[in-house]
């Protein structure tokens, strides 16, 4: 019987990585994460360069032992990059809903050797509990970075069932820290901010959000007057007013070495 064969090891720029050769939208003629990855050899460059800059800048101001959240982590090329930027002085968790997405997301924290990452398979929420989600066929080209896990979306192909998966509230990891919180969660932004408040108004971590589907307006509802934001492409870098991390902030040009091992 003939079979596709999806996912394959790359040598990215950022690390050796497991990508879906077949992460594309047919419809649209856009490249998903490991598509682009096999194209371009890396994968939102300046998203992993503006987050090194500000980790390192977090690295100066607040000077412990960082803690980091991807939420969104698709297979991990972010998570990889950063927490090869952190090693020794910050640790990452990685969160991300889609099965096979999610242990490609564990391979290549594996592979590249990250002790400092970890990941768990849950859809970020206002609460824990369980949820309803798609799933799509991993060997059917679709963009798996631009599934929607609660509102009909048009990757390049329709979903093939419906699956239960983890609920995860933030606030419920009850982390003793959270020094940057990463959101690229196709629209759930918002119910992840609502699960993230205690810890948000505690540890006033840097956020870099994702806003071309929720919208600016809701962002700004959920962290009130108290945060500065910049924007950066289709993502805006939430700084709290006052942070000393806001003078080390530039939105990043696209660096002549993509390199980021330190």
């Amino acid at each position: 019987m003939n079979r596709k064969l999806a996912f394959v090891l790359a040598a990215a720029d950022t690390g050796t990585l497991i990508v879906n050769r077949l992460d594309y939208d047919t419809n649209h003629q856009g490249l998903g994460g490991g598509a682009c990855i096999l194209e371009n050899g890396d994968c939102e460059i300046r998203e992993i360069m503006g987050g090194v800059q500000i980790l390192q800048a977090l690295k100066q101001t607040r000077n412990t032992h960082l803690m980091v959240v991807d939420g969104g982590a698709n297979i991990g090329y972010i998570t990889v990059a950063w927490a090869n930027a952190m090693r020794g002085w910050g640790d990452i968790i990685a969160i991300e809903p889609q099965e096979r997405v999610y242990y490609a997301l564990c391979g290549n924290i594996a592979i590249n050797n990250c002790t400092n990452a970890r990941a768990f398979r849950a859809v970020l929420d206002a609460e824990p509990g369980e949820a309803e989600i798609p799933e799509w066929d991993c060997e059917t080209p679709h963009n798996s970075g631009g599934c929607h896990m609660d509102a009909e979306c048009d990757p390049g192909a329709q979903p093939i069932r419906k699956v239960m998966v983890r609920k995860m509230a933030i606030d419920a990891l009850n982390l003793p820290r959270l020094d940057f919180l990463k959101l690229d969660i196709e629209g759930m932004e918002p119910k992840a901010l609502r699960g993230a408040r205690e810890t948000i108004a505690r540890c006033k971590p840097v956020l870099q959000i994702e806003h071309h589907v929720c919208g600016m307006d809701v962002l700004k509802f959920h962290l009130g007057q108290n945060y500065e934001f910049i924007p950066a492409g289709i993502n805006v870098v939430c700084v709290p007013k006052g942070d000393p991390a806001l003078r080390f902030f530039q939105p990043p040009p696209l660096p002549a070495s993509k390199i980021l091992r330190p």
